[in-house]
């Protein structure tokens, strides 16, 4: 969100915030990455364009309307619910038309079980973010404050918790025991690459006429 809160301040928006994009270092620090798709607000014909990813993207970008740096506030909801469910709002559905119909008519779910424990606070924030109308959406240095309020960045992070290192550990005891010595040697360079060539791949953009979504897939190009 810090990142995201300079962005704007430079009159920036990323377009393609998502938890793909979000990487840890090995401290357990949350970075966000990927900007090619950032945008200048006074370019009138990018903040027109369709782009983003299915079950982030903002409503208003589905709707192929003009829109701000309010799309990435929306797409921070759709990731602090990810974060603390492993699922999007929209459902686990995979059927992308599916996922952009529910997001334009903002069907937001709390059902996973690790939702159940969530404040009333903190599922309001996250439906804040998630507001049809972009201008009910707080800005990103609100959005900071009001995290805060809530007892800062620590009420949004993975009940196991721990760094780089331990996150990593927890994965590999929780695998096959056939693959876990795999996992440990895998080199984390390698994983990085493939992680970095995976986020400039295929990107699945809507197209739209009233309730009815078409999703397309455009490449980006490097």
């Amino acid at each position: 969100l810090l990142a995201i809160d300079h962005l704007h301040s430079q009159s920036l928006v990323h377009r393609d915030v998502k938890a793909a994009n979000i990487l840890l270092t090995r401290e357990g620090q949350a970075v966000l990455s990927d900007f090619g798709f950032v945008a200048s607000l006074s370019d009138s014909k990018a903040m027109k364009a369709r782009c983003g990813s299915p079950g982030y993207v903002a409503p208003e970008i589905i709707r192929g309307k003009s829109y701000n740096e309010k799309v990435d506030i929306f797409s921070a909801g759709v990731v602090l619910h990810f974060a603390l469910s492993g699922t999007v709002p929209w459902g686990s559905t995979k059927d992308i038309t599916e996922v952009m119909r529910k997001t334009i008519e903002g069907n937001v779910t709390f059902e996973h079980e690790a939702m159940r424990s969530l404040s009333q606070t903190m599922k309001s924030l996250i439906l804040l973010c998630l507001e049809q109308c972009p201008e009910q959406r707080p800005c990103a240095t609100r959005l900071l404050e009001m995290i805060e309020d809530c007892g800062g960045t620590k009420a949004f992070t993975n009940r196991k918790g721990g760094t780089f290192d331990e996150l990593q550990l927890q994965t590999v005891t929780s695998l096959p025991e056939g693959k876990r010595d795999q996992a440990t040697r895998r080199d984390r360079k390698t994983e990085a690459s493939a992680g970095g060539a995976a986020s400039a791949g295929t990107i699945v953009t809507p197209r739209c006429a009233g309730s009815h979504c078409e999703a397309t897939a455009c490449t980006r190009s490097s």
